[in-house]
């Protein structure tokens, strides 16, 4: 099959998604599938092409504030793009409806021939005041493209009661799989608990540091927090770490590899978020 994903990111850069993205492009190609990853790149002015793994990659210009929304630049290009490669694709999967590159996409390739499939990783809201104000017509434009997707995937139950309260969507659940190498990974815990995702307010980071020094105060644990992430609650999170004296190493994202490791070695994964499609 000639196979199109539709993603915010791609590999080098790291995040569930992309990795998820990549697992599955790269599985596809080596069963002998022709696989095209279309995704965002916000450090580039013009469209650029690569190949790694045998996945087909194009990387096209967006606009990222804060890290987010991922807006696509060159519109007209984009569209006329899509048309041209979708002529040969049977399948196109987007990903992540919280990214304009996606949605944009269904919306140029909705009445095309081939069989299109949206994992939306749905939240249910935004995550600010100013975020959650936009997902009110956001979700409208949603409802409406969704009627011109074939499968709708969610990556948890959870997720699938959320599709099915705001788009009356039945979505098919299917968890996210494990590396087979993880399965020969041994728990070694030691003196640290463990944090990784975006730092951003709503996934309470600063009530796992809460949380961490009760333990070494009432319990007397003597654990550390050790955080995996970038995002825009990072300069909050560093203040209020200070002010409360708690010990605790902020490293940036990390290749999945080195963050298996380091999970290997936690005493405990500590995920608070408000807001989540849960695929753990």
């Amino acid at each position: 099959m000639n196979i199109l994903f539709v993603a915010p990111r791609y590999y080098p850069h790291i995040g569930g998604v992309e990795y998820v993205v990549k697992s599955v492009a790269e599985r596809l190609a080596k069963k002998g599938h022709d696989v095209t990853v279309l995704c965002g790149e916000s450090g580039i002015n013009y469209p650029k092409e690569e190949w790694i793994s045998n996945v087909h990659v194009w990387r096209w210009p967006v606009w990222s504030p804060g890290d987010a929304y991922h807006i696509p630049r060159m519109r007209g290009e984009l569209k006329s793009w899509l048309l041209d490669v979708a002529k040969d694709c049977e399948v196109v999967h987007f990903h992540s409806i919280h990214s304009v590159l996606t949605v944009n996409s269904i919306e140029v390739m909705k009445n095309l021939g081939a069989r299109k499939v949206l994992t939306p990783y749905y939240h249910g809201t935004g995550h600010t005041v100013f975020r959650r104000l936009l997902w009110k017509s956001w979700r409208a434009h949603i409802r409406r493209l969704l009627h011109f997707v074939h499968v709708v995937h969610t990556v948890s139950k959870l997720e699938a009661q959320l599709v099915w309260r705001d788009f009356m969507v039945n979505a098919i659940p299917i968890e996210n799989g494990v590396e087979e190498w993880v399965l020969k990974v041994s728990w070694r815990p030691s003196d640290y608990v463990i944090y990784s995702g975006r730092i951003e307010r709503y996934k309470n980071i600063h009530r796992l540091a809460n949380i961490v020094r009760i333990l070494n105060t009432n319990f007397r644990m003597n654990l550390k927090l050790k955080v995996f992430g970038s995002g825009p609650f990072m300069d909050h999170l560093n203040r209020y770490l200070k002010r409360i004296e708690m010990e605790c190493h902020v490293n940036p994202p990390q290749p999945f590899e080195e963050y298996v490791n380091n999970l290997s070695m936690s005493s405990l994964f500590g995920l608070l978020s408000e807001k989540e499609s849960y695929p753990q």
